[in-house]
Protein backbone atom coordinates (compact mmCIF):
# COMPACT_ATOMS: atom_id res chain seq x y z
CA UNK A 1 0.00 0.00 0.00
CA UNK A 2 2.12 2.85 -0.96
CA UNK A 3 -0.15 5.87 0.31
CA UNK A 4 0.37 3.93 3.77
CA UNK A 5 4.33 4.12 2.74
CA UNK A 6 4.57 8.06 1.72
CA UNK A 7 2.33 8.95 4.65
CA UNK A 8 4.32 6.76 6.91
CA UNK A 9 6.93 8.65 5.63
CA UNK A 10 6.10 12.39 5.83
CA UNK A 11 5.14 11.99 9.25
CA UNK A 12 9.25 10.79 10.08
CA UNK A 13 10.29 13.37 8.15
CA UNK A 14 8.07 16.12 10.47
CA UNK A 15 9.20 14.24 13.12
CA UNK A 16 12.70 14.51 12.12
CA UNK A 17 12.70 17.94 11.63
CA UNK A 18 11.24 18.61 15.15
CA UNK A 19 14.04 16.12 16.77
CA UNK A 20 16.45 18.20 15.27
CA UNK A 21 15.09 21.51 16.17
CA UNK A 22 14.59 20.14 19.68
CA UNK A 23 18.43 19.40 19.87
CA UNK A 24 19.39 23.12 18.14
CA UNK A 25 16.67 24.90 20.43
CA UNK A 26 18.03 23.14 23.66
CA UNK A 27 21.89 24.17 22.70
CA UNK A 28 20.99 27.38 22.11
CA UNK A 29 18.67 27.51 25.51
CA UNK A 30 21.80 26.79 27.36
CA UNK A 31 23.19 29.80 26.97
CA UNK A 32 20.61 33.03 27.68
CA UNK A 33 23.08 35.26 26.67
CA UNK A 34 22.94 33.72 23.27
CA UNK A 35 19.55 32.58 23.11
CA UNK A 36 18.25 36.24 23.79
CA UNK A 37 18.60 37.79 20.71
CA UNK A 38 17.95 34.86 18.40
CA UNK A 39 14.89 34.23 20.12
CA UNK A 40 13.56 37.41 19.25
CA UNK A 41 14.68 37.31 15.55
CA UNK A 42 13.51 33.57 15.36
CA UNK A 43 10.08 34.83 16.26
CA UNK A 44 10.11 37.58 14.04
CA UNK A 45 10.30 35.41 11.44
CA UNK A 46 7.56 33.29 12.41
CA UNK A 47 5.36 35.42 12.65
CA UNK A 48 6.18 37.08 9.06
CA UNK A 49 5.33 32.96 8.15
CA UNK A 50 2.41 32.97 10.12
CA UNK A 51 3.62 30.29 12.40
CA UNK A 52 4.15 29.85 15.89
CA UNK A 53 5.53 27.40 18.35
CA UNK A 54 1.92 27.64 19.69
CA UNK A 55 0.36 25.63 16.94
CA UNK A 56 3.62 23.87 15.80
CA UNK A 57 4.16 22.20 12.36
CA UNK A 58 6.42 20.83 9.99
CA UNK A 59 6.80 24.48 8.88
CA UNK A 60 7.53 25.85 12.36
CA UNK A 61 10.38 23.26 13.00
CA UNK A 62 11.83 23.72 8.93
CA UNK A 63 12.16 27.45 9.78
CA UNK A 64 13.91 26.59 13.02
CA UNK A 65 16.67 24.20 11.96
CA UNK A 66 16.92 26.77 8.82
CA UNK A 67 17.77 29.62 10.79
CA UNK A 68 19.67 27.81 13.94
CA UNK A 69 21.41 25.66 11.69
CA UNK A 70 23.03 29.20 10.61
CA UNK A 71 24.13 30.15 13.84
CA UNK A 72 25.45 26.97 14.56
CA UNK A 73 27.50 27.53 11.59
CA UNK A 74 28.63 30.86 12.15
CA UNK A 75 30.09 29.77 15.11
CA UNK A 76 32.07 27.07 13.86
CA UNK A 77 33.57 28.76 11.02
CA UNK A 78 36.76 30.33 11.36
CA UNK A 79 37.02 31.91 8.09
CA UNK A 80 37.26 35.98 7.97
CA UNK A 81 37.67 35.76 12.03
CA UNK A 82 40.66 36.49 13.96
CA UNK A 83 42.39 33.39 15.58
CA UNK A 84 41.67 33.82 19.34
CA UNK A 85 37.56 35.07 18.04
CA UNK A 86 37.42 31.72 16.16
CA UNK A 87 38.63 29.95 18.57
CA UNK A 88 36.46 30.74 21.60
CA UNK A 89 33.55 30.65 19.20
CA UNK A 90 33.95 27.34 18.81
CA UNK A 91 34.81 26.72 22.24
CA UNK A 92 31.24 28.42 23.04
CA UNK A 93 29.75 25.75 20.39
CA UNK A 94 31.26 23.19 21.88
CA UNK A 95 29.84 24.07 25.22
CA UNK A 96 26.29 24.69 24.43
CA UNK A 97 26.14 21.40 22.54
CA UNK A 98 28.11 19.67 25.18
CA UNK A 99 30.43 17.92 22.44
CA UNK A 100 33.50 18.75 22.99
CA UNK A 101 34.41 16.97 19.63
CA UNK A 102 31.72 19.28 17.69
CA UNK A 103 31.03 16.29 15.37
CA UNK A 104 27.30 17.13 16.38
CA UNK A 105 26.98 20.44 15.97
CA UNK A 106 28.61 20.04 12.68
CA UNK A 107 26.43 17.72 11.22
CA UNK A 108 22.84 19.20 12.66
CA UNK A 109 24.08 22.32 11.14
CA UNK A 110 24.59 20.86 7.49
CA UNK A 111 23.42 23.25 4.07
CA UNK A 112 21.92 19.71 2.88
CA UNK A 113 19.99 19.13 6.15
CA UNK A 114 17.77 22.36 5.93
CA UNK A 115 17.41 21.44 2.03
CA UNK A 116 16.10 17.83 2.86
CA UNK A 117 13.61 19.67 5.74
CA UNK A 118 12.16 21.94 3.13
CA UNK A 119 11.80 19.80 0.22
CA UNK A 120 9.88 17.31 2.03
CA UNK A 121 7.71 20.42 4.11
CA UNK A 122 7.03 21.18 0.12
CA UNK A 123 5.81 17.77 -0.13
CA UNK A 124 3.35 17.67 2.36
CA UNK A 125 1.81 20.79 1.40
CA UNK A 126 1.70 20.05 -1.86
CA UNK A 127 0.14 16.51 -1.66
CA UNK A 128 -2.28 17.82 1.12
CA UNK A 129 -4.26 20.17 -0.54
CA UNK A 130 -4.89 17.61 -3.85
CA UNK A 131 -8.36 17.50 -3.91
CA UNK A 132 -8.07 14.43 -5.96
CA UNK A 133 -7.80 10.92 -5.09
CA UNK A 134 -4.58 9.51 -4.95
CA UNK A 135 -4.35 6.46 -7.50
CA UNK A 136 -1.47 3.51 -6.39
CA UNK A 137 0.96 5.17 -9.21
CA UNK A 138 0.90 8.74 -7.63
CA UNK A 139 1.39 6.94 -4.75
CA UNK A 140 4.08 5.23 -5.62
CA UNK A 141 5.75 7.79 -7.33
CA UNK A 142 5.41 9.72 -4.04
CA UNK A 143 6.66 7.03 -1.87
CA UNK A 144 9.87 6.72 -4.63
CA UNK A 145 10.54 10.97 -4.10
CA UNK A 146 10.70 10.60 -0.24
CA UNK A 147 12.42 7.45 -0.23
CA UNK A 148 15.34 9.38 -2.07
CA UNK A 149 15.09 12.28 0.22
CA UNK A 150 15.49 9.41 3.48
CA UNK A 151 18.58 8.34 1.67
CA UNK A 152 19.98 11.85 1.07
CA UNK A 153 19.28 11.96 4.90
CA UNK A 154 21.07 9.11 5.08
CA UNK A 155 24.38 10.34 3.86
CA UNK A 156 23.83 13.70 5.65
CA UNK A 157 23.90 12.71 9.52
CA UNK A 158 23.43 8.73 9.69
CA UNK A 159 27.10 8.41 11.07
CA UNK A 160 25.92 10.84 14.16
CA UNK A 161 24.21 8.76 16.05
CA UNK A 162 26.99 5.90 16.56
CA UNK A 163 28.78 8.49 18.76
CA UNK A 164 26.16 10.93 20.05
CA UNK A 165 23.43 8.71 21.79
CA UNK A 166 20.09 10.07 23.41
CA UNK A 167 19.24 8.59 27.31
CA UNK A 168 17.36 8.85 30.05
CA UNK A 169 18.69 8.91 33.95
CA UNK A 170 17.34 6.24 35.92
CA UNK A 171 18.80 6.86 38.94
CA UNK A 172 22.04 8.77 40.09
CA UNK A 173 25.35 7.96 43.16
CA UNK A 174 28.06 9.93 43.86
CA UNK A 175 31.33 8.85 43.95
CA UNK A 176 34.93 10.84 44.42
CA UNK A 177 33.75 13.92 43.12
CA UNK A 178 31.92 12.51 40.40
CA UNK A 179 28.25 11.56 39.70
CA UNK A 180 27.61 7.77 38.37
CA UNK A 181 24.15 8.13 36.55
CA UNK A 182 22.54 5.09 35.67
CA UNK A 183 21.09 5.53 32.16
CA UNK A 184 18.85 4.12 29.55
CA UNK A 185 20.24 4.42 26.06
CA UNK A 186 17.17 5.20 23.88
CA UNK A 187 18.49 3.52 20.76
CA UNK A 188 17.59 0.61 18.65
CA UNK A 189 14.12 -1.47 17.77
CA UNK A 190 14.27 -3.34 20.91
CA UNK A 191 11.32 -2.73 23.63
CA UNK A 192 13.92 -2.82 26.36
CA UNK A 193 16.61 0.02 26.32
CA UNK A 194 20.34 -0.65 26.94
CA UNK A 195 21.34 0.27 30.44
CA UNK A 196 24.65 1.61 31.56
CA UNK A 197 26.63 3.65 34.30
CA UNK A 198 28.45 6.93 33.28
CA UNK A 199 30.48 8.96 35.41
CA UNK A 200 29.97 13.38 34.86
CA UNK A 201 30.76 15.93 36.33
CA UNK A 202 26.72 16.27 37.27
CA UNK A 203 23.63 14.64 38.13
CA UNK A 204 21.13 14.24 35.18
CA UNK A 205 17.39 14.57 36.15
CA UNK A 206 15.10 11.35 35.83
CA UNK A 207 12.19 13.61 34.01
CA UNK A 208 14.50 15.01 31.19
CA UNK A 209 15.79 12.85 28.19
CA UNK A 210 19.81 14.13 27.40
CA UNK A 211 22.57 13.77 24.39
CA UNK A 212 25.79 12.50 25.20
CA UNK A 213 28.60 11.78 23.60
CA UNK A 214 30.35 8.40 24.78
CA UNK A 215 33.12 8.89 27.44
CA UNK A 216 32.81 13.17 26.92
CA UNK A 217 31.48 13.07 30.79
CA UNK A 218 28.85 15.77 29.76
CA UNK A 219 24.66 15.98 28.34
CA UNK A 220 22.95 18.05 26.73
CA UNK A 221 19.53 18.66 28.26
CA UNK A 222 17.48 18.61 25.68
CA UNK A 223 13.96 21.08 25.75
CA UNK A 224 10.78 18.60 27.01
CA UNK A 225 9.29 19.11 23.97
CA UNK A 226 10.11 14.82 23.23
CA UNK A 227 8.91 12.67 25.31
CA UNK A 228 10.20 8.69 25.15
CA UNK A 229 9.09 5.72 27.40
CA UNK A 230 6.37 3.73 28.31
CA UNK A 231 2.70 5.76 27.44
CA UNK A 232 0.77 5.88 30.18
CA UNK A 233 -1.79 3.00 28.66
CA UNK A 234 0.39 0.41 28.07
CA UNK A 235 4.31 -0.62 29.42
CA UNK A 236 5.64 -0.32 25.56
CA UNK A 237 7.56 2.22 24.98
CA UNK A 238 6.58 5.03 22.78
CA UNK A 239 8.42 8.39 21.58
CA UNK A 240 5.57 11.74 21.32
CA UNK A 241 6.41 14.92 19.66
CA UNK A 242 4.86 18.08 20.66
CA UNK A 243 2.30 19.92 18.53
CA UNK A 244 0.05 22.27 20.22
CA UNK A 245 -1.09 24.03 23.24
CA UNK A 246 -4.96 23.62 23.53
CA UNK A 247 -7.36 25.16 26.44
CA UNK A 248 -6.56 21.85 28.55
CA UNK A 249 -2.59 22.13 28.02
CA UNK A 250 -0.30 20.48 25.72
CA UNK A 251 -0.42 17.94 22.84
CA UNK A 252 1.47 15.43 21.88
CA UNK A 253 1.62 13.74 19.11
CA UNK A 254 3.08 9.78 18.58
CA UNK A 255 4.15 9.27 14.91
CA UNK A 256 4.75 5.14 15.36
CA UNK A 257 2.48 4.36 18.26
CA UNK A 258 -0.87 3.08 16.96
CA UNK A 259 -2.28 2.04 20.56
CA UNK A 260 -2.40 5.78 21.50
CA UNK A 261 -1.28 8.29 19.05
CA UNK A 262 -2.31 10.99 21.22
CA UNK A 263 -1.24 12.62 24.44
CA UNK A 264 -3.08 15.47 25.79
CA UNK A 265 -2.51 17.18 29.76
CA UNK A 266 -0.90 19.57 31.86
CA UNK A 267 2.40 18.84 30.66
CA UNK A 268 3.67 22.19 33.05
CA UNK A 269 7.57 22.04 31.53
CA UNK A 270 6.25 21.81 28.26
CA UNK A 271 3.91 24.23 28.47
CA UNK A 272 6.81 26.76 30.31
CA UNK A 273 8.71 25.64 27.65
CA UNK A 274 6.59 26.80 24.62
CA UNK A 275 5.79 30.49 26.29
CA UNK A 276 9.72 31.17 26.60
CA UNK A 277 10.49 30.32 23.13
CA UNK A 278 7.65 32.37 22.56
CA UNK A 279 8.58 35.37 24.36
CA UNK A 280 9.80 38.36 22.20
Amino acid sequence: DFKTKYEHLLHFFEGAAEFVSVILLSAFNSNDAVFATHRQKLTEAMHKQNLSFNRATFGTWKLVVEYLSKQTRDLLNENEKKPEDAKNDRALCADMFADPSLLLPDALSRKELAVIFSTTNKMRNDWGGHGGVVGQGEAELRNQQLLAEVQKLRETIADTWAETQMIHALHCRPRRGLFENEVAVLMGSNNEFLKETRAMATWLDVERLYLSRKNSGRALKLLPLIQVGPSPQSTKNACYFFSRLDRDGARFVSYHFTDRPELTGQFADATETIRLLSEV
